[in-house]
C-alpha cells in the first residue's frame, strides 16, 4: 500500500499503516467516573409536564396595542398609531450541550463497575439558561444521543429521552435523560450529542464522554477499503474513519502522547454500513473538517488546513483527507471527530469514529460544572 502525500510527515502516516498505529497504542482513552461524584447520578422518579420532548412556541405572544384616535388641533381628528412592543424571544436550549453523568449499572438499577455493567444512564444538561421544565424546542436544538463503539463509527441510541427536573447544589434545572442504554462490559464505547435545528443543521455539539474498564483506542491496522462506492452521494450517507492519530515533535519524529505538541491526523469516508470507499473523484464533493475536544469541552472545528491526498490497496487507488501538524498540549487529553458535509446538504454525516488522544485519557468528571439556574 502506498499513500502519496508531500514530506515527513506523509512518510510517518505510511509507517504507521504499514506497522499499525502506535499513536493508537501509545493513547490511553478514557474511563467512566466512580461514585465520587455528588450529583443525583440514578434519574428521580419525578418528571416535568413535558413528559416527551416536544415543541415550545417560538415566541411567547405580546399583547399590542390597538391605534387611537389623537385629536390634533382643534378641528381635524387624525389617527398616530401606538408604537408595538417588540416579542421576547424565549430563553432556549443552546449548542453546546454537556454530557455530565454516566451511570453504569445491573438490571436491578444498581451502581455496578464499567468491566461489569450492562446498562448505563445518561444526563445531558444545557450549558445556558433555560425555563424550569422546558424541554429543548427541535426547531432550535433537537439533541440525538450517539454511541461509538471501539473503533466504529457512532450510532443513534434508540428510544426517546425524558426530561426530568434536577437540582444540585440548590440550583434548579432540567435536564434529558437517556435511560437503561445497553452496553458490553467488554468493549469501549464513547458517547456525543448529535444536534439538529433550523439555523444549525446538524452537527456534534456536545463534549465526548467515554466509558470503558479498558478506553485505550487501539487500531493496529486501519480499516482497508474492499471497493468503492458506486454513487458520489450514497443514500445511506457516509462513515467518517479516523484512521491515523500520529503524535510527534517539531522535526516529525515521532513522540508519545505526553510528550507530543503535534500530531497528524489521516481521515477516510466510506459507503455507510460497508468498507467501499468513495471514489476518488468524488472527494471534492465533501467538506471534511477534523472536530477536538480539549478535555471534557465540547467538540470544535480544527483551524488546520486539510491536505487531499490518494493512498493505494492492490491496484486501486482511494481518496483520503490529512490534517497535519494539529497542535496539542503535551499531556493533554483531546477527542478527535469528523465533520463530513456533502456539496449542497445541510446535516453534517452523524457517522464518525471516535478517537481519544491522552496520556491520561479518564473522563474524570465527578461533580459536573452546574447549569445556571432555571427560569421559573
Amino acid at each position: 500500500m502506498k499513500i502519496l502525500g508531500k514530506g515527513a510527515r506523509a512518510g510517518l502516516l505510511a509507517a504507521a499503516l504499514l506497522f499499525g498505529t502506535t499513536a493508537g497504542t501509545q493513547a490511553q482513552a478514557t474511563g467512566t467516573p466512580q461514585t465520587t461524584s455528588t450529583v443525583p447520578l440514578v434519574p428521580t422518579a419525578t418528571t416535568t409536564s413535558a413528559g416527551q420532548l416536544t415543541a415550545t412556541p417560538a415566541l411567547t405572544p405580546v399583547g399590542t396595542a390597538s391605534p387611537t384616535p389623537v385629536l390634533v388641533g382643534s378641528a381635524t381628528a387624525t389617527v398616530s398609531p401606538t408604537p408595538t412592543a417588540t416579542p421576547t424571544p424565549i430563553a432556549r436550549w443552546l449548542p453546546p450541550v454537556r454530557v455530565a453523568v454516566v451511570w453504569p449499572h445491573d438490571a436491578q438499577g444498581q451502581y455496578a463497575p464499567p468491566a461489569a455493567a450492562h446498562l448505563v444512564n445518561v444526563s445531558v444538561w444545557p450549558t445556558n439558561q433555560v425555563p424550569c421544565g422546558a424541554p429543548p424546542d427541535p426547531t432550535i436544538l433537537a439533541p440525538r444521543l450517539m454511541l461509538a463503539a471501539g473503533n466504529e463509527p457512532a450510532r443513534f441510541v434508540d428510544g426517546n429521552p425524558r426530561l426530568i427536573s434536577r437540582a444540585v447544589g440548590g440550583v434548579p434545572f432540567p435536564s434529558v435523560e437517556w435511560n437503561d442504554v445497553a452496553v458490553d462490559p467488554s468493549t469501549s464505547y464513547r458517547l456525543v450529542v448529535y444536534a439538529l435545528g433550523v439555523p444549525i443543521g446538524g452537527n456534534f455539539y456536545s463534549n465526548v464522554w467515554t466509558h470503558a474498564a479498558d478506553a485505550r483506542t487501539l487500531l493496529a491496522q486501519p480499516l482497508l477499503p474492499e471497493d468503492v462506492a458506486g454513487d458520489r452521494f450514497p443514500i445511506d450517507g457516509v462513515d467518517a474513519r479516523i484512521q491515523v492519530v500520529w503524535p510527534h515533535d517539531g522535526q516529525g519524529q515521532y513522540v508519545p502522547p505526553e510528550r507530543a505538541p503535534f500530531v497528524n491526523v489521516a481521515v477516510d469516508l466510506f459507503q455507510h454500513g460497508t468498507r467501499r470507499s468513495l471514489a476518488v473523484d468524488a472527494a471534492g464533493s465533501y467538506t471534511v473538517r477534523l472536530l477536538e475536544a480539549e478535555g471534557n469541552g465540547p467538540l470544535g472545528a480544527v483551524d488546520v488546513k486539510t491536505e487531499h491526498v490518494t493512498y493505494t490497496v492492490g491496484a486501486r487507488s482511494y481518496p483520503r483527507w490529512v490534517f497535519d501538524d494539529v497542535p496539542v498540549k503535551p499531556g493533554g487529553q483531546y477527542n478527535f471527530a469528523v465533520s463530513a458535509l456533502a456539496a449542497g446538504a445541510k446535516l453534517v454525516s452523524p457517522y464518525s469514529t471516535i478517537w481519544t488522544h491522552a496520556a491520561d485519557p479518564r473522563t474524570v468528571l465527578p461533580d459536573p460544572p452546574v447549569p445556571p439556574p432555571c427560569l421559573s
